[in-house]
C-alpha cells in the first residue's frame, strides 16, 4: 500500500516545511467600513530593501506568505485613495501577523505614515507555541550558551529527568510528552540525531535571530514527533555590514563552594573560555547577502561527587565493623556456611587474586566510618571535565528576481568532551575510569522560493546533514583481563584492554562501560516541496517531504566481561557484596565476545494539506490532514536478528523468508488536524482558541541499534551467567559451559507488529491583550498517548522457590537467557493548565512569565534507553498494571520569570537625560534574569537483587510505612537503617525504614515512581553596560550570575535498598558561579 502512496505524493509536490519564515495578511477597508478590492500591498524587508507584494481580493483580504522574518514597512495603496504606510512591522518566525489598513479618498501621491500596531494575540491560528525572539536570545544568562535552554522558558516546556539519556544534550519535556519527542530545524531543515531525536548541530547564540516553539496542536505542516516542534532561524545579511565579537570567562576563583564540598577542601579547579564572533553584510547591494558565525569553547572543570568506598580494613578482609551494626551483617564462609578462623575476617589464604585486584581500584575513604555504620558517602571525588569545541555557520541569500530568491547555508560543529559521569559513560565516581565522547556534526541545504503570482508561491529546499558520535574508553592502557588470564573474555588486546565493569551492592561501580569504544556516522539526506495557494477566504498550503537515514557504526561487544556481586556467597540470609568480591564470587557474569557492525536505512515520506480558511473577519478555522510513512528500520547489510516468540528461534534478516525489516510496515498513520480562533469582539484584544490533532512519533533508532544489534546470535553471542550456592560461579572461571544457567544467550526482541506511537492533543485557551504591550494566555492542554514503547522480560520465569537450575527450566523458552521484548503497549495520559504572561518592550522592559500545573502518567519509559532513574523494564510482565505511575518526568508545578529591563538612567531615558556626566555614568545599565520554581520528580525505589527470583537483576521493595514519616516505623521493627528523625534533608530525604525486603520469591508492593525528589529554585541575573564606542559600535560589558543565591538543588536521593546510604542525597547541582563577558557590536 504505501508504495502507491509515496507515488502519489512525489508526483504532487514539509512533513517538515518547518517554517523560518513568516506570513503578514489582513484586510484593506474604506472610511465607511466597506471592502476595497484590488488595492495593492507591499511589503519592504528594512535590512534588505526586498520588497514582496499581493493584491486584496474580492472580500478585500490579502495574504503575503513566506516573508524572511524581520522588520518590514507596509504599505496599501489604490487609485483614488491615499497611500497608507505602517512602518516597524517586525515579523518572527511562524507568525501571521495581522496589518489591516483604513485608506482616505485622496490623491495617491499622497501618503499617511503610522507606526503600526500588530495585535499581540493570535487570530488566525489554534496552534500553541511561543517565540523567544533575539533580544531574549542574546541577552538573556545562559550557562553554556545552549541555545535550547531558552526553551525552558517556555510554558509547558520542563527539562529532563536526571540521568535520562538527553540530560547532558539539552533536552527537555513538552507537555506529557517525552523527550525523545521533540523536532528541530535550522532554516528550515532537519537537525536531529536520529538516534535520539537530539540536535545534531548547535547554533551560535549570537547567531541566532530567534526562534518558535510549538508545543501543542501544531499545524499539519509539521509532524516526525507529537512533543514540540523547535524551528531555529538564524540571522542573515543585509545591505549595512554588522556583526560582534565576544569572550566569556568562567574561573572558580569567583565560585562559590559547593554543598557537600567540605569546609576545608578547596573549590574544585575551573577555567572556561566561550570565545567568537559574526560578519554580516552585502556581498552585492539588493541582490546578495551573506552571514558567518564562529565560536569555540574551552573547558577544564572538576566536579564534586560524593559516593561509598570500602574502608581499608574491608579492602583487606576484615569486615568486623559490621558485626557492631544495630542490625549485625554476618559474613560467613560460603563453603561451609560457617564463620571464618576469625569471625567477620575472610582468611587471606581465600581471597580471590582477581578480586583483590579489582577491589584495589576503590580509593582510600576522605572521611572515616564512625562505629556501629557501613561506609556511606565516605569519599569525595572531584571528577574531571575537558570540552573542546568549535563551531561555525555561513548563510548566503540571493534575489534573482522579483520572482525567485535562493538561500545557502553550511554549518560545521565539532566538540570533544572527556568525562567521568553522563549519561553515555555511566557514573565512574572513583579515579581512573573516564571517556572521550566527540560530537561531530555538518549540516547543508539551499531553499529556493518560486511567486509563480502574488497568490501562488512555491518553497523547495534541499539538504544534507552528516553526524558522527565515536566514543572511547580512557583506561585501555590498563591490560587487565590479559594480565590475569581471565578465561572466556577475549584476551587479544585493543579494544577489549581495560577494566571490566564490576558492580558491588553498597559501592561505586569499577571499570568502563561494557559497550565501549563505539563508533557511529550518520548521514540524512532531505528533499521537501511546499506549496502556498491563497484564494478568496482562503489559504491553502500543500506539501511532500522525502527523508532518507543511514547509521552506519561498530559497538565493541562485552569481551571484557562484566561481573555483578549482590551479596549471594557469603550468607544465606545476609552476607556482603564485597565480602563477595574478595572471595571471587559473582552474583552473576557476562560477555558478549563480538563486536556488531551495523549498516541502518530508514526514511521517512509525508504529505499534507492545510487550509487556513477566514471564515468571517472575526472567526478562523484552521484545517489539515497529514500522511506519514515510516520505512521500517533494516540493516543494510541484512546483519540484524530478531527472536521470534511464535517459533522459539531467531530470525536472520534476509534469510528463510524473512523480510530485510524488523517489523512490519505501518500504512495507515493519518493525521487530521482542526482548530479554530475566534475573536469575539470587534476588536482583536480578546482571542479564544481551541484545537485537536492526532500525531505519530518516528520510531528512534535506538531501538534497534541498542537493541538486537548489540545482543542477538548470530552476529552477538550476549551470555548471561547466573550464580548460586549449589553451582557457584568463579572470578578464575567466571564464564563455565558446565554451569547450571550453562550461559544461555541474552536476547533483544522486537514485536513484528509494532504500530508507531500515537498521541492525541487537544487544547483550550484565552488569550487578552491587556495593553498594546501586555498579553495574558490562559488554557488548557490534554493529551492521550497509545502504541507507546514499553520493555519487558518475555522469557522470566514466574516468581516463587526454586534453584536456577529449575528456574531456567521453568521459563517459556528455556533454551535461552532473558529475552528483553519491545512492544507498543504503553500508554500514557496529560493534563495540564498552560499559562503566560508576556510584555513586549516598552519602556525599558520586556518579561516572559510561565507557569504549568500539570500531571503526566504512563506505564512505561518510553524507549529501549534508560531515561528515568528507575527501571526501564517492567518488573511483573504477567501484571503491567504495576508500571502506572507518575512519568518519570512529571513535574506537577513549574513558573519562570525571564525579564529583560533596561534601567532608565541616560540618554534619550526617562531620567538624567540631559545630564551628560551623571547620564554617561548611569546610563547604558540592563538587568536579566530567569527565575525558575520546580516542584520535584517522582522516582523509584529498588533491590539490587533478584528477591523475586526470576533470574533478574532488579526489584522492587515492599512499602510498610509512610516514607516521609519521620522516626521508627511500626512496620519494620527490625529495620537495619536507624530511623530517621527528620526528613527532606541531604542525610535523609525519606525514611529508609518504610521500606523492607519482600518475601523470598515474590515482587515487592512498591508501585512504580511514587517517591518525590527535592524541589528547584534557581535565579540567573546577568548585569550589563553598554558604551557607545563610535556611530554604530556598541561595547557591553556583562557579569552574569547562575544560582545567584547560591540555593543548594540536590539531585535524586539514593534509591537502591541494598545501599547503605539508601534514603540520602549524594550529591547538588552547581554552587553559585559567575562568568564575566565583553561583546563587541556594530
Amino acid at each position: 500500500m504505501h508504495k502507491w502512496i509515496v507515488v502519489v505524493l512525489s508526483l504532487a509536490l514539509p512533513l517538515f516545511a518547518q517554517e523560518n519564515t513568516a506570513t503578514i495578511g489582513g484586510q484593506v477597508l474604506d472610511q465607511s467600513g466597506a471592502g476595497i478590492p484590488g488595492a495593492r500591498v507591499i511589503a519592504r524587508n528594512l535590512q534588505t530593501g526586498i520588497e514582496r507584494m499581493a493584491v486584496t481580493n474580492e472580500t478585500a483580504n490579502y495574504t503575503i506568505p513566506l516573508l524572511p522574518i524581520g522588520a518590514y514597512d507596509v504599505s496599501a495603496e489604490k487609485e483614488g485613495f491615499k497611500k497608507y504606510i505602517q512602518t516597524g512591522v517586525v515579523l518572527e518566525v511562524d507568525q501571521r501577523a495581522r496589518v489591516d489598513f483604513k485608506l482616505q479618498v485622496g490623491a495617491a501621491a499622497e501618503s499617511i505614515q503610522v507606526t503600526a500596531e500588530v495585535p499581540l494575540t493570535q487570530t488566525d491560528t489554534s496552534s500553541v507555541g511561543s517565540v523567544i525572539d533575539n533580544q531574549k536570545v542574546v541577552e538573556m544568562p545562559l550557562n553554556g550558551r545552549q541555545f535550547y535552554s531558552l526553551a525552558l522558558l517556555v510554558p509547558g516546556v520542563a527539562p529532563p529527568a536526571q540521568n535520562s539519556i538527553l540530560s547532558f544534550r539539552g533536552g527537555f519535556n513538552v507537555a506529557g510528552a517525552s523527550e525523545l519527542n521533540n523536532n528541530f530545524t535550522l532554516n528550515g531543515l532537519e537537525n536531529n540525531d536520529q538516534l535520539l531525536s537530539a540536535p545534531a548541530f548547535r547554533p551560535s547564540v549570537d547567531a541566532i535571530q530567534e526562534f518558535k516553539i510549538l508545543t501543542g496542536v501544531f499545524p499539519a505542516e509539521y509532524g516526525r514527533n507529537s512533543g514540540s516542534q523547535v524551528i531555529v532561524t538564524t540571522k542573515a545579511g543585509g545591505n549595512e555590514f554588522h556583526g560582534s565579537a565576544f569572550e566569556f570567562l568562567r574561573n572558580q576563583v569567583t565560585d562559590a563552594k559547593n554543598f557537600f564540598t567540605p569546609s576545608n577542601t578547596p573549590i574544585p579547579a575551573f577555567k572556561q573560555n566561550q570565545f567568537g564572533g559574526t560578519l554580516g553584510g552585502p556581498i552585492v547591494h539588493n541582490k546578495t547577502f551573506f552571514f558567518a558565525s564562529y565560536e569555540g569553547t574551552r573547558s577544564s572543570q572538576q566536579i564534586t561527587a560524593l559516593t561509598n568506598v570500602p574502608t581499608p580494613e574491608m579492602i583487606n578482609g576484615d569486615f568486623r565493623q559490621l558485626l557492631t551494626l544495630a542490625k549485625p551483617i554476618h559474613v560467613l564462609n560460603p563453603s561451609t556456611a560457617k564463620d571464618f578462623s576469625t569471625p567477620n575476617v575472610i582468611d587471606p589464604a581465600l581471597i580471590n587474586p582477581i578480586g583483590r585486584a579489582l577491589a584495589n581500584f576503590y580509593p582510600t575513604p576522605t572521611s572515616p566510618t564512625p562505629p556501629g555504620q557501613q561506609p556511606a558517602n565516605n569519599y569525595v571525588f572531584n571528577q574531571p571535565q575537558l570540552d573542546t569545541l568549535n563551531l561555525g555557520s555561513l548563510r548566503i541569500d540571493h534575489t534573482f528576481s522579483t520572482k525567485d530568491n535562493l538561500s545557502a547555508t553550511y554549518n560545521d560543529f565539532e566538540d570533544s568532551q572527556i568525562s567521568q559521569n553522563n549519561v553515555v559513560c555511566g557514573s565512574r565516581v572513583i579515579p581512573g575510569f573516564d571517556c572521550t565522547v566527540d560530537l561531530l556534526a555538518r549540516l547543508s541545504g539551499l531553499s529556493e522560493t518560486h511567486i509563480f503570482n502574488p497568490n501562488l508561491i512555491n518553497e523547495f529546499k534541499i539538504g544534507y546533514s552528516q553526524f558522527s558520535n565515536p566514543r572511547v574508553t580512557n583506561d585501555q592502557d590498563i591490560h587487565f583481563i590479559q594480565q590475569y588470564n581471565i578465561q572466556g573474555t577475549r584476551l587479544d588486546g585493543p579494544p577489549y584492554s581495560g577494566v571490566p565493569q564490576t558492580s558491588v551492592t553498597g559501592y561505586a561501580s569499577i571499570g568502563e562501560p561494557t559497550n565501549f569504544p563505539q563508533q557511529r556516522l550518520d548521514h540524512t539526506y532531505q528533499l521537501t516541496d511546499s506549496l502556498t495557494f491563497v484564494r478568496g477566504k482562503h489559504s491553502f498550503k500543500f506539501g511532500v517531504d522525502l527523508l532518507r537515514f543511514q547509521t552506519n557504526g561498530t559497538v565493541v561487544g562485552n569481551g571484557r566481561g562484566s561481573f555483578s556481586f549482590a551479596a549471594q556467597t557469603t550468607a544465606p540470609t545476609s552476607g556482603y557484596a564485597l565480602a563477595d568480591l574478595l572471595l571471587g564470587l559473582p552474583t552473576s557474569t557476562s560477555r558478549s565476545p563480538f563486536s556488531p557492525r551495523y549498516y541502518d536505512r530508514t526514511g521517512l515520506y509525508a504529505g499534507f494539506v492545510q487550509d487556513d480558511w477566514k471564515l468571517t473577519p472575526r472567526l478562523t478555522f484552521n484545517a489539515g490532514l497529514r500522511y506519514e510513512y515510516n520505512i521500517p528500520i533494516f540493516d543494510h547489510r541484512n546483519l540484524l536478528s530478531n527472536f521470534n516468540p511464535i517459533t522459539g528461534q531467531i530470525d536472520v534478516a534476509g534469510q528463510n523468508g524473512v523480510q530485510r525489516a524488523i517489523w512490519d510496515p505501518n500504512n495507515t498513520d493519518f493525521e487530521p488536524r482542526f482548530g479554530f480562533s475566534w475573536q469575539p469582539f470587534r476588536s482583536s484584544r480578546t482571542v479564544i482558541r481551541s484545537g485537536y490533532g492526532i500525531f505519530y512519533n518516528s520510531p528512534a533508532l535506538n531501538i534497534v541499534n541498542s537493541g538486537p544489534q548489540q545482543s542477538n546470535a548470530p552476529f552477538v553471542a550476549a551470555q548471561t551467567f547466573n550464580s548460586s550456592l549449589a553451582s557457584p560461579i568463579s572470578l578464575s572461571n567466571p564464564f563455565p559451559i558446565n554451569n547450571a544457567a550453562a550461559g544461555f544467550l541474552t536476547l533483544s526482541a522486537i514485536s513484528r507488529h509494532l504500530p508507531d506511537a500515537q498521541i492525541q492533543q487537544w487544547n483550550f485557551n484565552i488569550q487578552q491583550e491587556l495593553t498594546r504591550t501586555l498579553v495574558l494566555e490562559v488554557g488548557y492542554q490534554g493529551s492521550k498517548g497509545t502504541h507507546l514503547p514499553l520493555l519487558y522480560n518475555i522469557n522470566q520465569p514466574l516468581p516463587g522457590p526454586g534453584t536456577v537450575a529449575q528456574k531456567q527450566a521453568l521459563r517459556p523458552y528455556p533454551q535461552f537467557g532473558n529475552i528483553n521484548f519491545n512492544t507498543s503497549r504503553g500508554d500514557s495520559s496529560f493534563n495540564g493548565l498552560i499559562t503566560r504572561l508576556e510584555q513586549r518592550y516598552n519602556k525599558g522592559l520586556s518579561f516572559l512569565l510561565s507557569y504549568m500545573w500539570g500531571k503526566s502518567i504512563d506505564d512505561t519509559p518510553g524507549t529501549p534507553y534508560n531515561v528515568t532513574p528507575s527501571r526501564s523494564a517492567a518488573e511483573d510482565p504477567a501484571n503491567f498494571t504495576r508500571e502506572r505511575g507518575l512519568s518519570g518526568f512529571d513535574v506537577r508545578h513549574r513558573m519562570v520569570f525571564s525579564p529583560v529591563y533596561q534601567l532608565p538612567f541616560g540618554p534619550g531615558k526617562r531620567f538624567l537625560s540631559g545630564n551628560r556626566v551623571f547620564g554617561y555614568l548611569a546610563g547604558g545599565w540592563e538587568i536579566s534574569g530567569i527565575l525558575t520554581l520546580q516542584s520535584g520528580r517522582p522516582f523509584t525505589a529498588l533491590v539490587s537483587r533478584d528477591n523475586a527470583n526470576v533470574l533478574a537483576s532488579v526489584d522492587r521493595p515492599n512499602v510498610v510505612g509512610d516514607p516521609f514519616q519521620a522516626g521508627p516505623i511500626a512496620g519494620n521493627p527490625t529495620c537495619a537503617f536507624a530511623p530517621p528523625a527528620q526528613l527532606r534533608t541531604p542525610s535523609a530525604w525519606f525514611n529508609p525504614c518504610a521500606f523492607a525486603l519482600a518475601p523470598a520469591g515474590t515482587f515487592g508492593n512498591e508501585g512504580r515512581n511514587n517517591l518525590i525528589a527535592p524541589s528547584w529554585k534557581n535565579l540567573d541575573v546577568v548585569m550589563s553596560r553598554v558604551f557607545h564606542i563610535w556611530e554604530n559600535v556598541f561595547m557591553q560589558l556583562r557579569v552574569e550570575a547562575f544560582n545567584a543565591f547560591n540555593h543548594p538543588n540536590f539531585d535524586l536521593p539514593v534509591q537502591t535498598f541494598d545501599n547503605a546510604s539508601f534514603g540520602s542525597i549524594p550529591a547538588a547541582e552547581a554552587a553559585r558561579q559567575l562568568q564575566f563577558g565583553l561583546k563587541l557590536r556594530f
